[in-house]
């Protein structure tokens, strides 16, 4: 059964956001004939109008079709967000998987 995790004020919600996203990924790591990185850095190719870059993902799956699927874990609780901070956030989120 999975807890439910809420944010709170008190010191302890970095050592709470650890053990969501621990119990997150080994959600994605039992999964069978798969092969899964964890806390993955992407090297992004240079294109004619941005330099190449580096990003950060929580976890990577490589298919067996040779494709890959990418998963971004995120505790946010869009409910309690003031609507015009939804879409920065969002964006802020992106970013960090495309430096």
């Amino acid at each position: 059964m999975k807890q439910s995790y809420q944010m709170s004020d008190t010191a302890d919600w970095k050592t709470r956001g650890r053990q969501f996203e621990a119990d997150e990924n080994a959600e994605w790591t039992e999964l069978p004939n798969t092969c899964v990185k964890l806390q993955h850095t992407l090297t992004l190719q240079k294109t004619t109008t941005e330099k190449a870059g580096r990003g950060r993902i929580d976890i990577l799956i490589k298919e067996d079709d040779g494709s890959y699927s990418i998963i971004e874990v995120k505790a946010t609780d869009w409910d309690v967000m003031a609507e015009h901070r939804v879409r920065p956030n969002i964006l802020r989120h992106a970013r960090q998987a495309m430096k």
